[in-house]
Protein backbone atom coordinates (compact mmCIF):
# COMPACT_ATOMS: atom_id res chain seq x y z
CA UNK A 1 0.00 0.00 0.00
CA UNK A 2 1.92 2.79 -0.93
CA UNK A 3 2.37 6.34 0.95
CA UNK A 4 0.36 8.03 -2.01
CA UNK A 5 -3.00 6.49 -1.28
CA UNK A 6 -5.82 7.93 0.76
CA UNK A 7 -5.67 4.88 3.50
CA UNK A 8 -1.92 5.70 4.42
CA UNK A 9 -2.46 9.22 4.33
CA UNK A 10 -4.93 9.16 6.78
CA UNK A 11 -3.99 6.21 8.95
CA UNK A 12 -0.81 6.81 10.70
CA UNK A 13 -2.41 7.89 14.11
CA UNK A 14 -4.49 4.30 13.68
CA UNK A 15 -1.67 2.10 12.92
CA UNK A 16 0.10 3.98 15.76
CA UNK A 17 -2.38 3.61 18.53
CA UNK A 18 -2.90 -0.25 17.50
CA UNK A 19 0.81 -0.73 18.30
CA UNK A 20 0.62 0.41 21.39
CA UNK A 21 -2.62 -1.68 21.75
CA UNK A 22 -1.00 -4.71 20.26
CA UNK A 23 1.40 -6.68 21.80
CA UNK A 24 4.35 -8.30 18.64
CA UNK A 25 3.60 -11.51 19.90
CA UNK A 26 -0.07 -11.21 19.56
CA UNK A 27 0.37 -9.91 16.01
CA UNK A 28 2.46 -13.03 14.94
CA UNK A 29 -0.34 -15.32 16.16
CA UNK A 30 -2.90 -13.56 14.76
CA UNK A 31 -0.62 -13.87 11.19
CA UNK A 32 0.19 -17.34 11.44
CA UNK A 33 -1.25 -19.46 8.03
CA UNK A 34 -2.13 -23.03 7.99
CA UNK A 35 -2.67 -24.19 5.03
CA UNK A 36 -3.86 -27.58 5.86
CA UNK A 37 -6.53 -25.81 8.05
CA UNK A 38 -7.75 -23.28 4.67
CA UNK A 39 -7.38 -26.66 2.65
CA UNK A 40 -9.92 -28.23 4.64
CA UNK A 41 -12.20 -25.21 5.21
CA UNK A 42 -12.48 -25.19 0.99
CA UNK A 43 -13.16 -29.18 0.84
CA UNK A 44 -15.93 -28.90 3.19
CA UNK A 45 -17.47 -25.77 1.23
CA UNK A 46 -17.38 -27.92 -1.85
CA UNK A 47 -19.04 -30.75 0.10
CA UNK A 48 -21.63 -28.22 1.23
CA UNK A 49 -22.07 -27.05 -1.95
CA UNK A 50 -22.75 -30.05 -3.65
CA UNK A 51 -25.24 -32.02 -1.10
CA UNK A 52 -27.01 -28.71 -0.98
CA UNK A 53 -26.78 -28.27 -5.09
CA UNK A 54 -27.97 -32.21 -4.81
CA UNK A 55 -31.33 -31.37 -2.54
CA UNK A 56 -32.42 -28.80 -4.53
CA UNK A 57 -32.73 -31.08 -7.54
CA UNK A 58 -34.24 -33.95 -5.39
CA UNK A 59 -36.63 -32.64 -3.64
CA UNK A 60 -39.72 -30.23 -4.59
CA UNK A 61 -41.08 -29.24 -1.11
CA UNK A 62 -40.76 -26.17 0.23
CA UNK A 63 -39.74 -27.39 3.59
CA UNK A 64 -36.68 -29.07 1.94
CA UNK A 65 -35.73 -26.72 -0.41
CA UNK A 66 -35.97 -23.46 1.35
CA UNK A 67 -33.29 -24.17 4.21
CA UNK A 68 -31.28 -25.91 1.29
CA UNK A 69 -31.34 -22.68 -0.92
CA UNK A 70 -30.44 -20.89 2.84
CA UNK A 71 -27.34 -22.96 2.79
CA UNK A 72 -26.30 -23.00 -0.72
CA UNK A 73 -26.02 -19.10 -0.50
CA UNK A 74 -24.44 -18.84 2.46
CA UNK A 75 -21.87 -21.41 1.17
CA UNK A 76 -21.63 -19.03 -1.98
CA UNK A 77 -20.96 -16.26 0.09
CA UNK A 78 -17.92 -18.58 2.08
CA UNK A 79 -16.41 -18.70 -1.24
CA UNK A 80 -15.69 -15.05 -1.54
CA UNK A 81 -14.49 -14.98 2.33
CA UNK A 82 -11.67 -17.80 1.21
CA UNK A 83 -10.82 -16.14 -1.79
CA UNK A 84 -10.52 -13.01 0.40
CA UNK A 85 -7.80 -15.17 2.20
CA UNK A 86 -5.75 -15.94 -1.24
CA UNK A 87 -6.00 -12.07 -2.21
CA UNK A 88 -4.68 -11.19 1.38
CA UNK A 89 -1.58 -14.05 0.72
CA UNK A 90 -3.23 -15.43 4.29
CA UNK A 91 -2.95 -19.53 2.80
CA UNK A 92 0.74 -20.40 2.84
CA UNK A 93 3.53 -19.39 4.70
CA UNK A 94 5.16 -18.48 1.32
CA UNK A 95 4.16 -16.98 -1.53
CA UNK A 96 2.86 -19.80 -4.26
CA UNK A 97 1.61 -17.56 -7.20
CA UNK A 98 0.45 -20.38 -9.44
CA UNK A 99 -1.16 -22.31 -6.45
CA UNK A 100 -2.84 -18.96 -5.35
CA UNK A 101 -4.13 -18.11 -8.85
CA UNK A 102 -5.76 -21.84 -9.12
CA UNK A 103 -7.46 -21.29 -5.53
CA UNK A 104 -8.80 -17.99 -6.73
CA UNK A 105 -10.06 -19.31 -9.74
CA UNK A 106 -12.16 -22.13 -8.19
CA UNK A 107 -13.28 -19.60 -5.18
CA UNK A 108 -14.93 -17.45 -7.72
CA UNK A 109 -16.63 -19.51 -10.10
CA UNK A 110 -19.57 -20.34 -7.51
CA UNK A 111 -20.30 -16.94 -7.09
CA UNK A 112 -19.93 -16.13 -10.76
CA UNK A 113 -17.27 -13.70 -9.96
CA UNK A 114 -13.95 -12.84 -11.26
CA UNK A 115 -10.76 -13.36 -9.56
CA UNK A 116 -8.86 -10.86 -11.29
CA UNK A 117 -11.41 -8.03 -11.04
CA UNK A 118 -11.98 -9.15 -7.14
CA UNK A 119 -8.11 -8.79 -6.55
CA UNK A 120 -8.34 -5.07 -8.15
CA UNK A 121 -11.64 -3.91 -6.50
CA UNK A 122 -10.77 -5.30 -3.12
CA UNK A 123 -6.86 -3.92 -3.17
CA UNK A 124 -8.26 -0.80 -4.48
CA UNK A 125 -10.19 -1.06 -1.60
CA UNK A 126 -8.11 -1.21 1.21
CA UNK A 127 -5.11 1.26 -0.35
CA UNK A 128 -7.74 4.10 -0.51
CA UNK A 129 -10.16 3.10 2.19
CA UNK A 130 -11.92 6.17 3.66
CA UNK A 131 -12.15 7.99 0.06
CA UNK A 132 -15.89 8.33 -0.88
CA UNK A 133 -14.61 8.51 -4.87
CA UNK A 134 -11.25 6.44 -4.93
CA UNK A 135 -12.40 3.23 -2.92
CA UNK A 136 -14.31 1.23 -4.86
CA UNK A 137 -16.87 -0.66 -2.69
CA UNK A 138 -17.29 2.98 -1.03
CA UNK A 139 -18.46 4.65 -4.36
CA UNK A 140 -20.15 2.18 -6.05
CA UNK A 141 -21.13 -0.65 -3.81
CA UNK A 142 -21.77 1.45 -0.18
CA UNK A 143 -25.83 2.33 -0.10
CA UNK A 144 -26.41 5.88 -0.87
CA UNK A 145 -29.86 6.28 0.86
CA UNK A 146 -29.66 5.84 4.99
CA UNK A 147 -32.63 3.75 5.12
CA UNK A 148 -33.62 0.33 6.75
CA UNK A 149 -35.05 -1.45 4.18
CA UNK A 150 -32.34 -0.10 1.83
CA UNK A 151 -29.72 -2.34 3.49
CA UNK A 152 -31.44 -5.07 4.05
CA UNK A 153 -31.48 -5.67 0.41
CA UNK A 154 -27.72 -6.26 0.85
CA UNK A 155 -28.93 -9.35 3.19
CA UNK A 156 -30.88 -10.68 0.14
CA UNK A 157 -30.08 -12.18 -2.88
CA UNK A 158 -30.44 -8.53 -4.72
CA UNK A 159 -26.65 -8.47 -3.51
CA UNK A 160 -25.89 -10.25 -6.49
CA UNK A 161 -27.13 -7.64 -9.22
CA UNK A 162 -26.06 -4.97 -6.81
CA UNK A 163 -22.99 -6.00 -6.63
CA UNK A 164 -21.95 -6.93 -10.25
CA UNK A 165 -23.58 -3.83 -11.17
CA UNK A 166 -20.66 -2.00 -9.11
CA UNK A 167 -18.08 -3.80 -10.48
CA UNK A 168 -19.07 -3.29 -14.06
CA UNK A 169 -19.14 0.38 -13.41
CA UNK A 170 -15.51 -0.33 -11.57
CA UNK A 171 -14.32 -2.50 -14.50
CA UNK A 172 -14.65 0.20 -17.42
CA UNK A 173 -12.11 2.46 -15.57
CA UNK A 174 -9.21 -0.41 -15.86
CA UNK A 175 -6.34 -0.98 -18.24
CA UNK A 176 -7.71 -2.83 -21.63
CA UNK A 177 -5.69 -5.69 -20.87
CA UNK A 178 -6.97 -5.96 -17.13
CA UNK A 179 -10.63 -5.61 -18.68
CA UNK A 180 -9.63 -8.67 -21.12
CA UNK A 181 -8.33 -10.90 -18.63
CA UNK A 182 -11.76 -10.43 -16.43
CA UNK A 183 -14.36 -11.07 -19.48
CA UNK A 184 -12.15 -14.20 -20.17
CA UNK A 185 -12.16 -15.90 -16.21
CA UNK A 186 -16.84 -14.92 -16.80
CA UNK A 187 -16.61 -17.53 -19.08
CA UNK A 188 -16.46 -21.27 -19.07
CA UNK A 189 -16.56 -23.54 -22.21
CA UNK A 190 -16.28 -26.99 -23.21
CA UNK A 191 -16.35 -29.10 -26.06
CA UNK A 192 -15.98 -33.14 -26.58
CA UNK A 193 -15.65 -34.41 -30.36
CA UNK A 194 -15.27 -37.76 -31.94
CA UNK A 195 -13.68 -37.97 -35.16
CA UNK A 196 -12.94 -40.65 -37.98
CA UNK A 197 -11.94 -41.58 -41.14
CA UNK A 198 -14.02 -42.63 -44.50
CA UNK A 199 -11.33 -43.68 -46.38
CA UNK A 200 -8.58 -46.30 -45.52
CA UNK A 201 -5.86 -43.62 -46.78
CA UNK A 202 -6.88 -41.18 -44.29
CA UNK A 203 -7.68 -38.56 -46.38
CA UNK A 204 -11.65 -37.99 -45.82
CA UNK A 205 -13.06 -38.10 -42.36
CA UNK A 206 -15.67 -36.70 -40.48
CA UNK A 207 -16.36 -35.41 -37.22
CA UNK A 208 -19.38 -35.30 -34.39
CA UNK A 209 -19.21 -32.52 -31.79
CA UNK A 210 -21.22 -31.11 -28.76
CA UNK A 211 -20.18 -28.16 -26.99
CA UNK A 212 -21.24 -25.71 -24.16
CA UNK A 213 -20.18 -22.64 -22.41
CA UNK A 214 -22.04 -20.42 -19.72
CA UNK A 215 -20.75 -16.89 -18.36
CA UNK A 216 -21.44 -14.37 -15.95
CA UNK A 217 -23.13 -10.98 -17.05
CA UNK A 218 -23.08 -7.87 -14.97
CA UNK A 219 -25.97 -6.06 -15.92
CA UNK A 220 -28.56 -9.09 -15.39
CA UNK A 221 -26.78 -10.46 -12.77
CA UNK A 222 -26.41 -13.84 -14.24
CA UNK A 223 -23.79 -16.14 -12.35
CA UNK A 224 -21.92 -19.01 -14.11
CA UNK A 225 -23.67 -21.99 -14.25
CA UNK A 226 -26.87 -20.12 -13.82
CA UNK A 227 -27.83 -21.64 -17.34
CA UNK A 228 -25.63 -22.55 -20.82
CA UNK A 229 -25.67 -22.53 -24.71
CA UNK A 230 -25.10 -25.94 -25.71
CA UNK A 231 -24.68 -26.45 -29.72
CA UNK A 232 -23.75 -29.99 -31.49
CA UNK A 233 -23.53 -30.94 -35.09
CA UNK A 234 -21.13 -32.37 -37.56
CA UNK A 235 -18.29 -31.52 -40.25
CA UNK A 236 -16.16 -32.85 -42.64
CA UNK A 237 -12.37 -33.11 -42.93
CA UNK A 238 -10.33 -33.25 -46.26
CA UNK A 239 -6.62 -33.71 -45.60
CA UNK A 240 -4.13 -31.40 -47.24
CA UNK A 241 -0.53 -32.30 -45.85
CA UNK A 242 0.04 -35.52 -43.78
CA UNK A 243 2.87 -34.77 -42.71
CA UNK A 244 1.55 -31.59 -40.47
CA UNK A 245 -1.41 -33.29 -39.83
CA UNK A 246 -3.32 -30.10 -41.50
CA UNK A 247 -6.96 -30.59 -42.42
CA UNK A 248 -9.49 -28.30 -44.74
CA UNK A 249 -12.69 -28.01 -42.10
CA UNK A 250 -16.33 -28.03 -42.82
CA UNK A 251 -18.44 -28.09 -40.06
CA UNK A 252 -22.46 -27.45 -39.95
CA UNK A 253 -23.99 -26.40 -36.13
CA UNK A 254 -27.08 -26.01 -34.62
CA UNK A 255 -27.71 -24.62 -31.31
CA UNK A 256 -30.19 -22.75 -29.07
CA UNK A 257 -33.66 -21.61 -30.55
CA UNK A 258 -32.82 -23.21 -33.66
CA UNK A 259 -30.10 -21.45 -34.63
CA UNK A 260 -27.52 -23.02 -36.94
CA UNK A 261 -24.23 -21.70 -38.88
CA UNK A 262 -21.68 -23.55 -41.62
CA UNK A 263 -18.45 -22.91 -40.78
CA UNK A 264 -14.99 -23.36 -42.96
CA UNK A 265 -11.50 -23.69 -41.31
CA UNK A 266 -8.36 -24.74 -42.10
CA UNK A 267 -6.57 -26.82 -39.12
CA UNK A 268 -8.25 -28.21 -35.96
CA UNK A 269 -8.46 -25.93 -32.95
CA UNK A 270 -6.79 -29.16 -31.04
Amino acid sequence: MGPGHYYSQHASALRAELGRAVARDDLRALHRRSPARHLLVAARQFLLLGLAAWGLVRFAHPLAWVPLAVVQGFTVFNFTVLLHEVVHHAVFDRRQPRLERLLAFLYAIPSGISASQFTRWHLDHHAELGSAESDPKRHHLSPKRNARWVKLLYCTPALFPIYFRAARLEAATYPPALQRRIRGERLVYGEAEYRWTLTKNGLFGMVAFLNTETLSNDQSGERLFDSFATGAGFGFRFMLNKRSQTNLCLDIGFGKEGSSAVYFAVQEAF
